[in-house]
């Protein structure tokens, strides 16, 4: 401010500056003024942006009190865009007589990507007026400016960082890179492999990569993923997340599946392109696992109980006459991951099955972790006593049980089977018994009175046993020969 008496009379003053700056490059689009980031006077020492260049501001003499603050800014068009400008007002205060006030105006410089813009960029000082006198009195007035267009050449020379990231997937003993998809099984370790590269010609500061572990929606099972080559400490922060101009940092991460389907896992990488207010760059790939189930069943035969032929339970639960009936329960258990077609459960000596249950929807298929549960029963015949027992293809093998095999088979997998024996009690027994039927005409009670008088005899013997006995002979040295044997009627 001027050292007069007129400057003197209305101190302290406060003015308004009205700036504009270009927000597209003069030449060949691609640079653009784009944002105030900052507006102050430089009191204290200066964070220049060039080392070893001087950091106080020499031109300022005041009294140590005068404030510069932004009170608007305005793009009155996109950026990048010809005639597109960058408008804003700064206020500074408490200008009095004598003082020489320096005010500092930072605005960010916006490359557009793939660009090579030409020309220039410019600021202009557009206007400056006069709002308050004596601290809080408002005046009018304007103020003389003069010719403020200042350039700033060289456009053809800004150098910009760029952001690309490429995410692979691999087996978990694998190498990097790896393939875009892979085929595993549940389970399984994969090896995410990460290669983040700044193709540009600047640094990028603050990089880093997270992973959405293939759940987009849900952000709190993200992970960040290590770089452990590649970053530097550029910008000189005690960090070493930094990435050259055309360097290239890489990472891997280990992954154990346990879900079936196609998992896209999601990689995005992230860096600043300055360390004074940035413009963060991003980019994101993607890797797909497949992950198929590993396929497996079981089946499991009991026997849940014998009856009595006229179906009522048996208490030892032997088998011991014919006409008992085994009760028989066939599980068949998917307990695998992937779900099971055409399961098929057969039976030869139960035949038709009951069941199965447990098939819920969709229906047919035996699904992971799916029970399905069949019935049967077997009645037992006179000829499985005899034989001591019958094999699983109902032949006899006199072993002493009754042998039942199930067999399951599915689309999938080879069949599989599984035996129940029946123990068979074998009780043979018989017994005899010789009566008197007549004597001499006179019935079972008469007496002989003479010579010849004929007696009557039965003689019976009775099967009270559970087998069929063969070879049986009835003697009688005084009878002889014997008519009979009668009640011989049951084949063979």
């Amino acid at each position: 401010m001027d050292d007069t008496q007129s400057a003197i009379n209305d101190g302290p003053q406060t003015i308004e500056m009205d700036f504009s700056f270009l927000a597209d490059s003069t030449g060949q689009s691609g640079a653009a003024f784009g944002d105030i980031v900052n507006v102050k006077v430089n009191y204290n020492t200066i964070e220049d942006l060039i080392p070893d260049e001087n950091n106080i501001d020499d031109g300022i003499k005041d009294d140590g009190g005068s404030v510069a603050a932004l009170t608007s800014e305005t793009l009155t068009g996109p950026l990048f865009t010809p005639k597109s400008e960058l408008h804003g007002t700064v206020k500074l205060d408490d200008i009095e007589t004598g003082e020489q006030v320096v005010v500092r105006i930072d605005v960010k410089l916006f490359c557009k990507p793939g660009s090579t813009p030409t020309g220039n960029l410019q600021a202009d000082l557009t206007d400056a007026r006069l709002t308050f006198i004596n601290g809080n009195t408002p005046a009018t007035g304007a103020i003389s400016g003069g010719a403020q267009t200042i350039p700033l050449k060289q456009i053809n020379d800004l150098r910009t960082p760029e952001l690309d990231i490429q995410k692979t997937v691999t087996t978990a003993d694998g190498t990097c890179p790896g393939v875009e998809t892979l085929t595993v099984t549940t389970g399984n370790t994969v090896k995410y492999c990460y290669m983040v590269s700044n193709p540009g010609d600047a640094p990028l500061y603050n990089v880093n990569v997270i992973d959405d572990a293939g759940t987009p929606s849900n952000q709190t099972d993200d992970f960040t993923v290590t770089l452990s080559s590649g970053l530097t400490d550029i910008d000189g922060d005690g960090d070493a997340d930094d990435l050259a101009a055309g360097g290239i940092a890489t990472g891997t991460a280990m992954v154990t599946l346990s879900t079936t389907g196609a998992i896209v896992n999601t990689a995005t990488a992230e860096g600043d392109d300055s360390f004074i207010e940035p413009t963060q760059l991003t980019d994101n790939d993607i890797a797909t696992v497949i992950v198929e189930g590993i396929p497996s069943y079981t089946i499991n035969k009991t026997i849940e109980g014998v009856k009595n032929p006229d179906n009522s339970p048996d208490a030892d639960g032997i088998v011991d006459e014919a006409g008992d009936i085994i009760h028989y329960k066939i599980v068949v258990n998917n307990n695998g991951s992937s779900h099971l077609t055409g399961v098929i459960v057969t039976d030869p000596l139960l035949g038709a099955l009951a069941g199965p249950t447990g098939d819920n929807a969709p229906m047919g298929i035996l699904d992971a972790g799916e029970i399905w549960t069949y019935t049967g029963d077997y009645t037992v015949t006179q000829e499985d006593i005899n034989n001591n027992g019958i094999a699983a293809d109902s032949s006899p093998d006199n072993d002493g049980d009754i042998d039942n095999t199930a067999t399951v088979v599915c689309s999938e997998l080879d069949p599989l089977d599984d035996s129940e024996a029946a123990p068979i009690e074998q009780k043979a027994s018989y017994v005899i018994d010789k009566t008197i039927t007549d004597v001499a005409g006179k019935g079972p009670e008469g007496n002989v009175t003479g010579a010849g008088d004929v007696i009557a005899y039965q003689i019976t013997v009775t099967n009270d046993g559970n087998i069929d006995l063969t070879n049986v002979t009835v003697t009688d040295p005084l009878l002889g020969t014997m008519t009979g044997p009668m009640g011989d009627d049951i084949a063979p």
